[in-house]
């Protein structure tokens, strides 16, 4: 008869189909490159990222704006009263909605702004003004780069302190720009 095959249970497979031994691991080499062709994976990811954000922050920023037009905007219809957003108010990337008494003393003070000299809620109702808002803050990094102030009629009109209607109102993180146009008659676009 011839010789006979040996026996399968006796014999052990030293290396895998792929020609490396079972449980063997990873090389420092493969280790290395996956390593490498991670970091310039991530590194090109970056950027992106960061521009998102950027992106995110000012679109965040400029609603935010539209959100607080829009609420001095109500609040002159609903109240009978004149409503101004003033920008940079106290400080930069800072604005506030205020109501517009007609005495210049209040109207035109340096501390206008200040929540401390003219707080949100107003404690004394009895007062004007007492329609103030609270002071906002854009997001992160964001500023001003273009921004008047505006007063909102009773009828819903919107006048600029300077010039005329449309007004355009724009944020700004390092060279990125989001703008907001405003109407004479309150429509809010954005650019």
């Amino acid at each position: 008869m011839g010789e006979s095959a040996p026996a399968a249970h006796g014999m052990y497979m030293t290396t895998s189909p792929f020609g490396r031994r079972p449980n063997a691991g990873f090389s420092l080499i493969e280790l290395m490159v996956v390593l490498a062709v991670s970091i310039v994976l991530l590194g090109s990811a970056i950027p992106t990222v960061l521009t998102a954000r950027q992106r995110m922050a000012l679109d965040g920023s400029i609603h935010d704006v539209a959100a607080a037009v829009q609420t001095a905007r109500l609040q002159a219809l609903s109240s009978g009263r004149t409503m101004r957003v003033r920008f940079n108010c106290p400080a930069a990337g800072q604005f506030r909605v205020v109501e517009v008494t007609g005495s210049a003393s209040i109207d035109a003070a340096a501390n206008r702004c200040d929540p401390a000299a003219y707080p949100y809620p107003d404690p004394d109702a009895a007062n004007r003004p007492d329609l103030d808002g609270p002071v906002r803050v854009l997001r992160a990094g964001v500023l001003f780069s273009a921004a008047t102030n505006v007063d909102i009629a009773p009828s819903g009109r919107v006048t600029p302190a300077t010039g005329n209607a449309p007004v355009s109102i724009s944020v700004l993180k390092n060279n990125a720009t989001q703008t907001l146009t405003l109407s004479a008659s309150g429509r809010i676009s954005f650019q």
